[in-house]
């Protein structure tokens, strides 16, 4: 077992989903139309789990380091953005690219950790789904803890970890894919999806279906919506089911 990776992978993995559920206290924070705000969680959440065994296809074609790189620094970037904008639309199109970042990271990042795990494939990419669950368990009380010191114009300072941390992975890792070398073509993707078809919806009719239960619940049961002066203290109900083991992601 290669702990070195499975810790980095897992570190990366903890980073990213810090920042999904960074719209569900927004949404609160910022003082929300519900309606609409559900609309955007519901729609990208949707998306992202649809697109998510396509990224994994082609993460598995390009290889390398980039999956990962570019799953981390769009989404910290476009989730630390929504601080900046109140506007339906623009926060529609950064929580989407948010999903399509994550789509995008964690099917490479599931590859590398099971790979390190060598003979112990299950421990290590339990470790994996563990360490990024306590990521999103911990997301809404960081985005308003950070924001009621610093103001929500102040949320793009959140992406800084992660992507000094996604920049010296790019740098200075030789983590990657692991895997032959493979090239993307239409025909093979249609077969694995004609063959695959049925679990592979089952699976996202699955994620949807627990998304929309955590985001419900993100958006239904948070502090701030009655104690604002304790909002950076708060810990609504998501992150209790995340610690248990729900999560969006």
């Amino acid at each position: 077992m290669d702990t070195g990776k499975i810790i980095l992978i897992g570190s990366m993995h903890f980073l990213l989903d810090a920042y999904m559920g960074f719209f569900a206290i927004y949404l609160v924070i910022a003082r929300l139309d519900p309606k609409a705000a559900a609309l955007i969680a519901t729609a990208t959440s949707f998306i992202g789990n649809l697109l998510q065994p396509f990224m994994g296809y082609a993460a598995d074609r390009i290889r390398g380091k980039l999956p990962v790189f570019f799953g981390l620094c769009i989404t910290a970037l476009s989730m630390s953005l929504i601080g900046l904008t109140t506007e339906y639309g623009l926060l529609f199109v950064l929580v989407l690219i948010a999903h399509v970042g994550s789509s995008f990271f964690h099917p490479a990042g599931a590859n590398i950790s099971s790979a390190a795990g060598i003979l112990n494939r299950d421990r290590s990419f339990a470790f994996f789904s563990f360490i990024g669950t306590i990521g999103f368990s911990l997301s809404q009380p960081i985005f308003s803890g950070f924001t009621s010191r610093f103001g929500t114009k102040s949320s793009p300072y959140l992406a800084i970890p992660t992507l000094i941390t996604a920049i010296g992975y790019l740098l200075f890792s030789r983590m990657e894919i692991h895997g032959p070398e493979r090239r993307a073509r239409i025909g093979e993707l249609k077969d694995i999806l004609l063959k695959r078809g049925l679990p592979i919806l089952l699976l996202f009719l699955i994620m949807v279906f627990r998304s929309a239960f955590v985001l419900s619940m993100a958006g239904g049961i948070p502090g701030p919506r009655t104690a604002p002066p304790l909002r950076s203290f708060s810990l609504p109900a998501p992150s209790v089911y995340c610690s248990a083991g729900i999560s969006p992601t």
